[in-house]
């Protein structure tokens, strides 16, 4: 996704300070009469109010992000966070445990920055979706298998909606065009796989998202 900048510029204006003349009267009084002349009056000068502090948009992204950054989508209110440019080494080490043979070789890549989901897609998200757009089929694969009782969305009449108790849960069943439509239609796009992995690794290039303990039903959901 390509962020959108927005820079902001404060003026701070200092406040003008009113200019007062002074006057000073003789110390005797002249036989002659003679006329004063009172001083004008200070004129006082405006003081210019302070420029009020812009207050963040949730729904926009910060202008020059940093690590630890977030904003909302405003179609789906999906988190983002934002991940910085930077080389890590993809793929596993050789002889690493569990590891797939397409994980091999490690190889260094270098990715420009980026904005990342902060979770999954959940049911009511993909439930908003479906309502707006119906679930379809590409290449004779329908977007969400809801003929299976695993899944956690269902229809009725037309409308799409969370089974009970799933509303933010991870949408499941989930094809991969169906997962590219709704990014699109959020305003987004699937990740590369090199992405995922970069962002999944954190700042210390950890083995998984939570560190270096293999994966267990208590850290993550997977199928082997």
């Amino acid at each position: 996704t390509t962020a959108t900048k927005i820079i902001i510029v404060a003026n701070d204006t200092p406040s003008p300070t009113a200019t007062a003349t002074a006057t000073t009267m003789p110390t005797q009084i002249p036989t002659a009469v003679s006329t004063i002349t009172p001083s004008p009056t200070p004129t006082a000068t405006a003081t210019a109010a302070p420029s009020p502090t812009p207050t963040p948009d949730p729904y926009q992204p910060p202008g020059n992000p940093a690590l630890g950054d977030s904003w909302r989508r405003s179609t789906d209110g999906m988190q983002m966070f934002f991940v910085p440019s930077g080389t890590f080494w993809m793929g596993s080490r050789a002889n690493t445990p569990n590891a797939n043979a397409d994980e091999y070789p490690q190889h260094e890549v270098a990715l420009t920055a980026f904005w990342m989901d902060y979770t999954e897609v959940t049911a009511a998200q993909f439930s908003l979706f479906l309502n707006e757009v119906g679930n379809q089929k590409e290449r004779g694969i329908t977007w969400i298998d809801l003929g299976n009782s695993s899944t956690n969305i269902t229809e009725d009449s037309g409308d799409f909606f969370p089974k009970p108790g799933m509303d933010d849960k991870p949408v499941a069943l989930v094809s991969w065009y169906g997962a590219d439509a709704y990014c699109q239609w959020a305003g987004s796009q699937l990740p590369t796989e090199a992405q995922w992995e970069f962002a999944a690794r954190g700042a210390n290039s950890s083995s998984y998202p939570w560190g270096s303990l293999p994966p267990t039903c208590n850290l993550a959901q997977f199928r082997v």
